[in-house]
C-alpha cells in the first residue's frame, strides 16, 4: 500500500493543499498505482485559487510546498524520487521550449523573445534571459536607443548542457557514484575526505540551485582548516547567511556531528596512555593542548588549573583551582600547593586558557607565575612551566621570561 494513513489525515495535515487530479503532484501519485487511496486522493479538487497555485513553478519553491511534501513523504518511500524526477522533467521542458525558440534569433529584444515564446509566461522568459546573461551566453547591445540581446557564440556552449546545469546544478545524484561523498566515505573511510565533503554529508540534501556539495564547499571556505573549530560556535542565522541549504535540520545535524566527535575524542584522551614525560616547554604545550582541548576551544571564561607531576615529570593528575579573570589575589599559593602535596607531586604545570584566542601572556599572567615559582622553591615543589591554551595554539609563559 502506498500510503500508511487515510485521506482525512492528509487533509488535516495540509487542509488547503488537496491533491488535484491534473496537478503535477497528482500525476506523480498516480503513476502506475491502482491503490484505492491514491485514486480517492486523485479525485479531490481544490478551489480554483489553489488549483492555480499548485500548478505554478513559484509554488514548488515555496514553504507551503515544503510542508506539503514533508507531510506526504512519510507515506511513500518512492514519492520523493518520483516527484523530483517529475519536477526536473517539467523544468527541462519549460527551458527547452524557450531556449530552442530564441536560439536562432540574431539580435532580438525582450519583447521579441516573449513573442516567439508565447506559450511561456513573460516573467519566466525574462528570468531565462537574465540567467543566460549571467552565464555569459547573451550580451546586451544598444541600437537606435533600444536594448537588444545578442548571442555570444562560445565553442563550449551546448543548449542541452546549459539546460541540465540549470535543472540539476551539482546535485549529488547527477555526479558519478565514485565522486559522491557518502560513497567515498564508505569506500575509502572518513579520514580520506576533506572538510567540505564531510560537511556535505552532514547537510545531507541541497535545495533548488545549490547542492549539499556546493554548500559544503561554501562552509569549508568560510571555515578553512586552520579555523574549522570555529564552526562549532556558529549560529543557525550565521550559517544560513553562507548557504541557503542550512535549515534547522541540517544545522542540527552539523552540530550533533561536531559534538559527537568531541565526546569520542574526549573519551579517547581519557583512556590510559603510555607514560608521558614533560621535558620542556614544547612537551608541556603539546600535552596541555591535548589534555585541555575542550577548555581551549569552548572556554567562555578563564580557568586556572594545575597538573601535578611525578619525579620523572610524568602527569599524575589535574586540578581546577579557580574560575575567572586570572589575578594574583585570586590564585592563592595555598590552594595550588595543597593539591600538589596531596598528590605527592615533585613538580607542577600551571595551565589556564585565554577565551579571546590569543595566548599572549598578560602582565597578570607573568605576576602569578613569578609568585608561584617563588613559593614552589620554598616548599620544594618546582613549577615546571605555565602554559596558556587557546583555540589556535598554546604558549609558555616561562619561555618568554
Amino acid at each position: 500500500m502506498l500510503f500508511g494513513a487515510s485521506v482525512p489525515r492528509l487533509q488535516n495535515t495540509c487542509p488547503p493543499l488537496l491533491l488535484y487530479h491534473n496537478s503535477m503532484v497528482g500525476n506523480v501519485l498516480r503513476q502506475g498505482n491502482t491503490d484505492p487511496k491514491v485514486q480517492e486522493m486523485s479525485s479531490i479538487k481544490p478551489s480554483p485559487l489553489w488549483q492555480s497555485a499548485i500548478e505554478s513553478e513559484k509554488f514548488y519553491r515555496s514553504d507551503q510546498c515544503s510542508r506539503f511534501l514533508m507531510a506526504i513523504f512519510d507515506f511513500s518511500s518512492d514519492l520523493p524520487t518520483l516527484f523530483c524526477l517529475h519536477m526536473n522533467d517539467e523544468r527541462k521542458q519549460k527551458l527547452s521550449s524557450i531556449l530552442y525558440a530564441i536560439r536562432e534569433l540574431d539580435d532580438f529584444s525582450s519583447d521579441g523573445a516573449k513573442q516567439v515564446c508565447r506559450d511561456s509566461k513573460a516573467a519566466y522568459v525574462t528570468k531565462v534571459l537574465n540567467q543566460l546573461m549571467r552565464d555569459g551566453l547573451l550580451s546586451r547591445i544598444e541600437r537606435d536607443k533600444k536594448e537588444f540581446f545578442r548571442w555570444v557564440r562560445t565553442p563550449a556552449y551546448s543548449p542541452e548542457d546549459w539546460i541540465d546545469s540549470q535543472v540539476y546544478g551539482e546535485q549529488i545524484k547527477q555526479s558519478p557514484e565514485q565522486d559522491r561523498p557518502r560513497e567515498q566515505l564508505v569506500r575509502d573511510g572518513a579520514a580520506k575526505l576533506n572538510d567540505a565533503q564531510l560537511i556535505a554529508i552532514l547537510i545531507r540534501v541541497g535545495v533548488v540551485g545549490e547542492s549539499a556539495v556546493q554548500a559544503g564547499r561554501k562552509l569549508s571556505n568560510r571555515f578553512p582548516e586552520e579555523r574549522v573549530a570555529a564552526l562549532a560556535d556558529a549560529s543557525l542565522p550565521e550559517l544560513r547567511s553562507i548557504s541557503k541549504t542550512i535549515r534547522k535540520d541540517s544545522y542540527a545535524q552539523i552540530m550533533a556531528g561536531i559534538e559527537l566527535g568531541r565526546r569520542i575524542a574526549l573519551i579517547q584522551d581519557q583512556q590510559p596512555q603510555p607514560p608521558e614525560r614533560i621535558r620542556g616547554s614544547e612537551d608541556a604545550i603539546r600535552y596541555c593542548m591535548r589534555a585541555f582541548s575542550r577548555l581551549a576551544i569552548d572556554g567562555k571564561q578563564e580557568e586556572f588549573h594545575i597538573v601535578t607531576l611525578d619525579t620523572q615529570h610524568g602527569p599524575i593528575n589535574s586540578h581546577l583551582i579557580t574560575v575567572g579573570t586570572l589575578d594574583a589575589s585570586l590564585v592563592h599559593p595555598r590552594e595550588v600547593f595543597r593539591a600538589a602535596i596531596r598528590d605527592s607531586a615533585s613538580a607542577i604545570l600551571l595551565v589556564h586558557n585565554h577565551p579571546s584566542g590569543d595566548p599572549t601572556p598578560s602582565r597578570e599572567d607573568k605576576a602569578v607565575t613569578d609568585r608561584l615559582v617563588q613559593v614552589g622553591e620554598l616548599v620544594g615543589i618546582r613549577v615546571l612551566d605555565h602554559i596558556i591554551v587557546a583555540k589556535e595554539r598554546g604558549r609558555s609563559v616561562m619561555a618568554d621570561r
